[in-house]
């Protein structure tokens, strides 16, 4: 990454998403960060919605799954399900996935 490429990332503001049960949003994948959490160092999945917003999607297995090959440009819609349990008893973050 060049000073451009950082110095822009230092002025850009990238909201994170925090969605509750059936919210969703459709948005252009732009890029992705590693970021640090509570949970330790993970990926940040960067869309940019309407009006020019950038929000920025914590990245799990569902979603590393159905984005695997996503390339900046490409038309993403997500909706967050809800908390699910799995057949191990675990709860997990349920994501439907729609690629434009």
């Amino acid at each position: 990454m060049n000073d451009e490429e950082i110095s822009s990332k230092l002025n850009t503001i990238v909201r994170m998403w925090q969605p509750q049960a059936m919210e969703q949003f459709i948005g252009t994948f732009r890029y992705e960060e590693r970021r640090t959490s509570q949970h330790g160092e993970t990926t940040v999945l960067v869309f940019e919605i309407d009006g020019g917003e950038l929000l920025g999607v914590w990245e799990n297995v569902i979603l590393a799954d159905a984005l695997k090959d996503v390339q900046p440009g490409d038309r993403i819609g997500i909706k967050f399900l809800g908390k699910q349990t799995n057949k191990r008893n675990t709860q997990y973050n349920a994501y439907h996935v729609v690629r434009g």
